[in-house]
């Protein structure tokens, strides 16, 4: 713990850093008359909220969860009572079941009483990042640990580095960082200070996916990261243990103890079968035996591949071929992950070319944009309106907008029709997760669209602005909703949702006078709302107003104070994400905007810094 705090402080080196000095404090405290505990507890979530960054568990939420009875294998143990030889001859010879047997009484031992690294390997799409999150949410992970850690306290934290992420995300300062944080948030006493006799009492264990996806410097490359990964167990060897995850690069496979370590694309055949027997469950057909065995024949271990190729299948199926015809094009589809996504590519419809396209540059968008202050998302319902904007970019501004009860199709309805025209349009190389969002299949397709496909975009692409599009359609599934009351939690949300869109905007320049789409988001929100748009609380005070650049942030004031107030309003919040054009043209076309002194304060307090 103490090292990496100790790297975290060499990276943030250089910046200043101001605080009360001990006598303010005790002062404030006996002022305010706070008891020590909570001076305590508040100051504990001050360093926990400053260790926190923004998307630091997306890349582990959007792994896709091991489908049903997958990987269950590796915490089975050995069922044979002669001992497994565990050289490298004696395991080339071992049968499937054997061989994840000895896979899973290494990995077990390793947990219940081993120590240094254990590194888990594969090939790219084999399925390393969802073992370690199936890892990571099993009991037995914690319970086999908890063995090795006896009478001490355990801490279990995680990392899942993303090179399409944020910097944060694939940074040796994100790595600290999220550590860091997840071991003090499970651990609160070590924050005063990292004490040597404290680490009798605590034993640490850390999974970190994706070591492939670190983004090398010219500081900071693979060698020199998997050598301050080790620099951790040899300093604890009792206490610091770390399972990693990477593909099979030299520099890894090199560093990494062979005997800690597994194959994953050698393990995971049965599992590929069981995964293709219940894709095709409803298949009642004299093929299914023969097409099952081809797909399990040309995988080579890519449980990615599996996935695209029975996406492609049900497809298919759905379009009236029969699984008998499937057989052939499989055997004709290309081995290697680059090759089945250039295959994939050249497989989109010439009519849904531009669409995909379209739809590429938004996705790409969005990875863009993680690393800026405003984001916006684009789920199915949202995604549904595509052909709407294809037709009229400025659809969503209409004043008569198709709502489910007055519309010939349910939310339902249109976001099932949105996933069959993202699957014919981009061929399963985005998929909608199961948080809803529209993202690519694997981290490697972007790589691959960079790669290969950025000069045949490029034609679609003239005269698209991904940021408009985005923003449009967002837009649009807000008019959709049904108009309601909103809860505290709810508006706050639709706060986040405006503040995002409107920031988005402003960053690309996007509006000017008469800022129709500014006027025609500021209308929708009124009408969700139910009319309560611009309605602010006569009870909000002012002092809290100008309060910490944190709290323009998150758009909510008074949260040391009651009653909490949540700001929706287009014009108030354009007003603190530095949108001035469209705040001086509200000011100069409805005067009456800023009548009294509580909705002029709204405006001054965040535009004191800037001209107006």
């Amino acid at each position: 713990l103490g090292v990496i705090q100790q790297h975290v402080e060499e990276l943030r080196r250089g910046s200043s850093v101001s605080s009360f000095s001990s006598e303010a404090q005790a002062q404030l405290r006996r002022l305010l008359d706070i008891s020590e505990d909570v001076y305590v507890k508040v100051a504990q979530q001050k360093v926990l909220k400053a260790l926190a960054f923004p998307n630091m568990y997306d890349r582990f939420d959007i792994v896709e969860d091991a489908h049903c009875r997958t990987f269950e294998w590796i915490f089975k143990g050995a069922e044979r009572d002669d001992e497994i030889s565990h050289s490298t001859v004696e395991s080339e010879r071992l049968s499937d079941p054997e061989r994840r047997d000895e896979i899973s009484q290494s990995v077990i031992e390793w947990l219940s009483s081993g120590s240094d690294i254990y590194h888990i390997s594969g090939k790219l799409g084999s399925g390393k990042s969802t073992l370690m999150k199936f890892l990571c949410n099993h009991e037995r992970t914690r319970a086999e640990l908890q063995k090795w850690a006896g009478t001490r306290k355990l801490v279990f934290a995680s990392f899942f580095f993303w090179k399409p992420g944020s910097q944060t995300q694939k940074s040796l300062f994100g790595l600290f960082r999220s550590l860091l944080h997840d071991t003090l948030k499970q651990c609160p006493e070590l924050i005063p200070t990292v004490l040597p006799d404290l680490w009798q009492h605590h034993c640490f264990c850390f999974f970190i996916d994706g070591l492939d996806e670190f983004e090398e410097t010219h500081q900071v490359d693979y060698k020199a990261m998997v050598e301050i990964l080790a620099s951790w167990t040899k300093t604890a060897t009792d206490d610091v243990k770390l399972c990693v995850s990477s593909r099979e690069y030299n520099v890894f496979l090199n560093f990494f103890d062979r005997n800690k370590r597994l194959c994953l694309q050698d393990l995971t055949k049965a599992d590929m079968e069981n995964y293709i027997r219940d894709r095709l469950l409803d298949i009642n057909d004299l093929e299914k035996e023969s097409i099952i065995r081809t797909i399990l024949g040309k995988a080579a271990g890519i449980f990615l591949w599996v996935t695209l190729v029975i996406k492609s299948i049900r497809r298919r199926l759905e379009d009236g071929y029969q699984l008998s015809a499937m057989e052939e094009e499989v055997n004709s589809l290309p081995d290697e992950l680059e090759m089945l996504f250039e295959h994939l590519w050249r497989s989109i419809p010439k009519s849904s070319r531009k669409k995909a396209c379209w739809t590429f540059a938004m996705v790409n968008c969005l990875d863009t944009a993680r690393e800026g202050m405003y984001k916006v998302r684009l789920d199915l319902l949202s995604y549904s309106f595509l052909d709407d904007y294809a037709t009229d970019q400025s659809f969503a501004f209409a004043a008569h907008f198709l709502r489910p009860e007055i519309g010939d199709t349910t939310k339902a309805e249109r976001e099932e029709m949105a996933r069959k025209r993202l699957n014919r349009h981009c061929q399963g190389l985005l998929e909608s997760s199961i948080h809803g969002d529209i993202t690519y299949t694997h981290r490697s397709v972007p790589e691959f669209l960079k790669s290969s496909c950025l000069e045949k975009l490029k034609p679609a692409l003239q005269g698209f602005s991904a940021k408009n599009a985005l923003s449009t359609l967002r837009l649009a599934e807000l008019r959709y909703r049904v108009p309601c009351k909103l809860s505290e939690s709810d508006k706050l949300a639709l706060g986040m949702l405006v503040s995002g869109i409107v920031g988005f905007r402003k960053q690309a320049n996007l509006d000017q006078a008469p800022f129709s789409f500014l006027e025609s988001l500021e209308r929708a929100v009124t009408e969700y709302q139910q009319g309560e748009g611009l309605a602010l609380s006569q009870h909000l005070n002012f002092n809290v107003l100008v309060g910490e650049a944190d709290d323009y942030v998150s758009y909510r004031w008074g949260h040391l104070y009651a009653p909490q107030e949540v700001i929706t309003s287009v014009f108030y919040i354009s007003a603190f994400v530095g949108q001035h054009d469209y705040i001086g043209w509200k000011i100069q076309t409805h005067p009456d905007m800023i009548e009294g002194d509580l909705k002029l304060a709204m405006l001054l307090s965040p535009l004191y810094e800037g001209a107006l």
